[in-house]
């Protein structure tokens, strides 16, 4: 029992740490930022579900904004909800790459640190300029999913794994497209390890 409890207050000692570490860099986003796409958003939601759905495939965007426009929630309101949609997502696919990565990183800070640097770099600020901030850094939680169970997969060789990387993968792709490299960037080096050859 006392293994259990001694295990379960560190996971809660690195869960704050990841937390305070994101909102240090993130905290000051949460101002409402009219980026182009947020006024076009505010004035025709119901024609951005549609573009969201037929033509950049983003089928979860679409389905979660459909469900703001049907709830009638306020745009700030939406705004602050996706604002920390985004943060407890940021920390939960950081606490999942550290957790990852605890075989071969024993030095905590070092490994939070390095998780923390490799999702929160610079090419995820922009995404905190938009409405949809929420989504994006949903897609990039679906990616570290997506690589939790790959890393499995070239430990164990368990198909099942396999299976539900490809199903967090698509999860990414249809919120957005773009985040789907940082995927490919986590899995090179353990593919490249776990191969028979080049």
């Amino acid at each position: 029992m006392e293994k259990i409890s001694d295990r379960f207050k560190k996971s809660f000692g690195q869960l704050g740490f990841v937390f305070l570490l994101c909102l240090c860099f993130f905290f000051m986003v949460v101002f409402i930022e009219y980026a182009t796409d947020t006024y076009a958003l505010f004035q025709n939601l119901n024609e951005v579900v549609d573009i969201m759905i037929r033509y950049n495939s983003r089928i979860i965007v679409g389905v979660v904004f459909q469900l703001w426009y049907w709830s009638g929630i306020a745009n700030e309101t939406f705004y602050y909800i996706s604002y920390f949609i985004a943060i407890f997502m940021l920390v939960a696919a950081v606490f999942l790459l550290q957790k990852i990565l605890r075989n071969m990183i024993k030095n905590e800070f070092l490994r939070i640190a390095m998780s923390f640097v490799t999702i929160a770099n610079v090419y995820i600020i922009e995404y905190f300029m938009f409405i949809e901030k929420g989504l994006f850094i949903f897609a990039i939680f679906f990616n570290v999913a997506a690589f939790f169970y790959m890393f499995h997969f070239f430990n164990d060789k368990r198909k099942r794994n396999c299976f539900l990387s490809f199903l967090c993968l698509a999860c990414a792709m249809f919120t957005y497209q773009g985040t789907v490299g940082l995927f490919v960037v986590l899995c090179l080096p353990f593919a490249y390890r776990s191969a028979v050859n080049l």
